[in-house]
């Protein structure tokens, strides 16, 4: 199974940052961060996997009362399904070229 890490900003309405950061951080799978500049809110988005991520995103969060719009800026997904080295290591993908053609 993967797990998405979306890291993202979203910009509010001024007047009432405060409370639409609490609507924001009340979204399951939501966590908000201040951001030095007025009118801006920090995201974490935690889901099962990227289009999990990316319905947050573009549904609850973007369309909660106060949000003007949202924009992802770092995006992780661990797939525990990737090979491994015995350390734990990801093992890169292995790329075959046909030779002599």
């Amino acid at each position: 199974m993967a797990m998405a890490t979306v890291g993202a900003f979203a910009r509010v309405e001024m007047e009432s940052a405060e409370e639409v950061e609490k609507r924001l951080d009340a979204i399951p799978g939501v966590e908000t961060f201040s951001l030095e500049e007025r009118g801006k809110v920090g995201l974490i988005i935690e889901a099962d996997d990227l289009d999990a991520a990316h319905a947050l995103l573009t549904g609850p969060v973007r369309h909660a009362e106060g949000v003007m719009g949202v924009w992802p800026s770092y995006v992780y997904v661990d797939d525990e399904d990737s090979p491994v080295d015995d350390d734990g290591t990801p093992v890169e993908d292995v790329i075959v070229t046909e030779q002599g053609a």
